[in-house]
Parts: C-alpha cells; sequence; structure tokens
C-alpha cells in the first residue's frame, strides 16, 4: 500500500514537470511567435507570398515583381494620328510599397495576448491577401498633360467670305478643339484602377467657331462697291493703305453687329507697322503715323452708304479731301474719334477690300434684296471765302521775299444726300445723309518788317 502510494506521488511530480515545461514551452514559443520581426505566414500581396520576410525583404520583392510585371515601362497617349510617350518613371508609377509593408506587418499584431495569438494562427491556415492599387504623382502626371495640351488645343477656324475675280465664295469654318486636363486626368485613373493604361486614348472636346458656315451661307451679293484712288509712288502712305484695307478684309458682321474702325485697326503706331505719311491736322497736312488711313475709312464710309447700313459714328476732316467729294470723307484720330456702323439687316454683311495700283475698292457683300439703285448726291449750299492773309514777319527774309506758309482755303457747307432709284430709275427716296461744315482757312505768309511797312505802312506793323 506504501509503496503503491509512493509510485503515485513520483508519477504526480512526473506530469506536473512535464506541464510545466509544456507551459514553459508554449510561452517561449509564443513570446517568439509574438516579437518575431517578420511578416507572419500566410500573408500575400497578389501572386508574392510575404511569409518570414522581413520589411527590407519584402520591399525588394514587391519591387521586382512590380518591374516583371509592368515592364513595358512607357505610357502612350492617343490623339487621332498622333502619340505622346511618357515613361512610368516620369509620372513616378508605383506600388505603395510602405503602405502594402504596413498593412502586411501589422496582420497579428494587435490585440491582446490570445487576440494576436488567434489571428496569426487564423492567418496561418486561411491566409490573407493584401490589396493595394498602383499610385502616381498626379502633379507630373498633369504636368505631361498640360504639355500635350498645348499640340492639341487649336482655336478653330470661322468661316470666311472672299470675293475673287467677281465671285463670292465661302470657306468652311473649323471646330477648335480642347484638351480638357481635368477628365483627362480621371480617365488615366480609372484605367490605371483597371491595370489598362499602356495605350490611353484623350478625350479632346470640340467647339463651334464663332461663326459657322450655316451663318454665312446666305451671303451671295454685293451690296455695294465704293472706289477711291491715290498716289502708289507715295511709298509710306501706299504702305499704311494696305495695311489698313488687309485688316478690315473679311470681317464679317452678324445682324446687330457694330463695326468700329478704330478696333479693327488698333493704335497707328510704329510698333504695329504703320509708317510716317501726310495727314490733315488743324487744318494744315503735316506729317504723322498711320497717313493714309483715312483714305481707307472714307472708302468704306461710302461703300457702308450705298449699302444703306447704318452709320453709328463719323466725322469730317477740317479740310476737304482730294480723294473724294465734298461731305463724302470720314476720318478716324486715336481712340477718340471713330467710324462705327452697324448692321441693321436680318442678314449677315462682309467687308470685302482690294488694293489695285492705285486704287481702294471696298465692297459690303450680303444677301440680294430688292433690285435698287443708290447714289450719293453732294450739295454745296454755302461758300466761305477765307479773308485777308496772316502776315508773319521773319527778318530773315530778304526784303521783297514772300513766303506763303499756308495756303488760302476756301469754306463750304456741303449736304450729302443718299438717293434710291429702282430697276427703272424712277427715284424712290432721298435722304440727308450728313450737313458739314469745312472752315475756310486763311493764308499764312512770312516776310520781312521793312517790306511789310513798304506795302502795308507802319501803323499795321505786325510782331
Amino acid at each position: 500500500m506504501l509503496v503503491s502510494c509512493m509510485r503515485g506521488k513520483k508519477w504526480l511530480k512526473v506530469l506536473i514537470i512535464v506541464l510545466l515545461s509544456l507551459i514553459l514551452l508554449l510561452i517561449v514559443g509564443a513570446y517568439i511567435i509574438l516579437n518575431r520581426q517578420t511578416i507572419y505566414m500566410g500573408i500575400r500581396f497578389e501572386s508574392i507570398d510575404l511569409s518570414r520576410l522581413d520589411r527590407e525583404q519584402a520591399a525588394d520583392l514587391i519591387e521586382e515583381y512590380f518591374k516583371k510585371k509592368y515592364s513595358r515601362g512607357h505610357i502612350t497617349f492617343i490623339y487621332k494620328d498622333c502619340t505622346w510617350t511618357v515613361d512610368q518613371d516620369d509620372i513616378n508609377l508605383r506600388y505603395p510599397i510602405e503602405k502594402i509593408i504596413d498593412k502586411a506587418y501589422s496582420i497579428g499584431r494587435t490585440g491582446n495576448l490570445f487576440q494576436r495569438l488567434y489571428e496569426i494562427a487564423n492567418v496561418r491556415f486561411n491566409g490573407v491577401q493584401i490589396q493595394a492599387r498602383l499610385q502616381f504623382d498626379e502633379e507630373l502626371l498633369r504636368k505631361k498633360l498640360a504639355e500635350i495640351k498645348l499640340q492639341i488645343d487649336t482655336k478653330g477656324r470661322n468661316a470666311a467670305v472672299k470675293y475673287e475675280n467677281g465671285k463670292i465664295s465661302i470657306i468652311r469654318d473649323e471646330p477648335g478643339t480642347l484638351l480638357d486636363i481635368d477628365k483627362n486626368f480621371r480617365l488615366f485613373s480609372q484605367r490605371v484602377l483597371s491595370d489598362d493604361f499602356y495605350e490611353v486614348p484623350l478625350v479632346v472636346d470640340k467647339f463651334k467657331p464663332e461663326i459657322t458656315y450655316d451663318d454665312v451661307k446666305v451671303i451671295n451679293h454685293v451690296l455695294s462697291t465704293f472706289t477711291t484712288t491715290f498716289n502708289p509712288k507715295d511709298v509710306n502712305r501706299t504702305h499704311n493703305v494696305k495695311i489698313s484695307c488687309e485688316k478690315i478684309n473679311g470681317i464679317i458682321l452678324m445682324p446687330g453687329d457694330v463695326f468700329s474702325m478704330n478696333k479693327a485697326l488698333g493704335p497707328r503706331t510704329a510698333e504695329n507697322g504703320y509708317k510716317e505719311a501726310l495727314i490733315v491736322y488743324k487744318n494744315e497736312y503735316i506729317d504723322g503715323i498711320g497717313g493714309g488711313v483715312c483714305q481707307t475709312t472714307t472708302t468704306l464710309y461710302n461703300s457702308v452708304l450705298l449699302s444703306k447700313l447704318k452709320v453709328l459714328e463719323r466725322t469730317h476732316h477740317s479740310l476737304p479731301s482730294l480723294y473724294v467729294g465734298l461731305g463724302q470723307d470720314a476720318t478716324i484720330s486715336g481712340d477718340y474719334i471713330d467710324f462705327k456702323f452697324q448692321n441693321d439687316k436680318d442678314f449677315p454683311v462682309c467687308i470685302s477690300t482690294e488694293v489695285d495700283n492705285n486704287k481702294i475698292i471696298i465692297r459690303i457683300l450680303g444677301k440680294k434684296e430688292n433690285d435698287f439703285t443708290v447714289k450719293l448726291v453732294s450739295k454745296v449750299v454755302e461758300k466761305y471765302e477765307p479773308g485777308v492773309a496772316e502776315i508773319e514777319i521773319d527778318n530773315k527774309l530778304a526784303f521783297g521775299e514772300k513766303v506763303v506758309e499756308r495756303k488760302a482755303r476756301v469754306g463750304f457747307r456741303v449736304i450729302l444726300y443718299r438717293e434710291t432709284y429702282d430697276r427703272n430709275g424712277k427715284l424712290v427716296s432721298r435722304e440727308k445723309i450728313s450737313d458739314d461744315v469745312y472752315k475756310p482757312v486763311k493764308a499764312l505768309v512770312k516776310m520781312n518788317k521793312s517790306y511789310y511797312n513798304y506795302l502795308y505802312g507802319s501803323e499795321e506793323e505786325k510782331d
């Protein structure tokens, strides 16, 4: 009995030792497992097994996997027949390796002892798949798209109307193109998510120009033509005439639109290509930048009158013009004297200019209306004599010598009428267009004092 009891105690001690050893082993094992510096078993990223890898090993493996999977190395953006190649590195296309590793490494490392051990065991037997998408540098991609945008964007082209060899032709409009950076950024982002980003068709918006073919296709008739002549040997003035005609040629006015000559020509400066030629300034002809543009303005003014468009603003010169009848001239100056008219018709009109040798020819093109003929008639209703010449003493001149600094000019009051005749030549209307006064200009004569006294006496001396 005693021996049996002793044997029982011995086995109990052995059992206790074994149990304690097992517990110790479990504790040590748990300690080792819980403090492991590698990723736990069963954790994967895509086809990569990250088990038992430290952070550096996992990073190297993911990087190697990325290079193999996306070995093409570049992205092609496509628009029509044009392509733009962008290297993956140019936009820093990559996996978020640090985030992937952080997520993988965090599994089994939160909660209490039992929670952690349970998660580690569960992952080992059931596995966990880490999810992550490719990333890219958004700022770099937008920069690349901006570079492409410069090559794609176009303003488009308005429809144009041309008059050549007695015929009117319409040139069709071309739509403009616009690359929306935000829209294409979102498109690329979506394609990255679907792993289909090597060839990316760009989305390019098209927009209609301001004036389309449908807008102007009704223009088929010459509403009016007016011609003035100039001296082509005056090189600078001829140059200015050509520039001004080129700037207004082809301008289309839709119903209700207002034309401004100052706006169309821009500042008459040397920087804008204008040269110095004779202009009218304070009843005298002097050299000034842009001399000649007033003849273009005058020619246009008369063509506008003949086409019966609505004149809004017009100013005549201080002196009668040599290239047009009295009361038919129009001047512009700086930004304060302008020539303006409005298209008050129910169809578009177009200004057509032509410089032919010594002629300025300006036509107004539009839609054929009723058959009628328009004439401009100037009527001088008053005439003003210039009066006695002004005398200026200049003792540098010899006795008996006279210098005419300014010629005397007769003044006029002129009324301009617009007459309309039907197809049979019958006058159907007569409109008063303008009532202009050109003031007379006294002559200015220079002579020395002695000669003045000899002619007029000392009492009329003028200092």
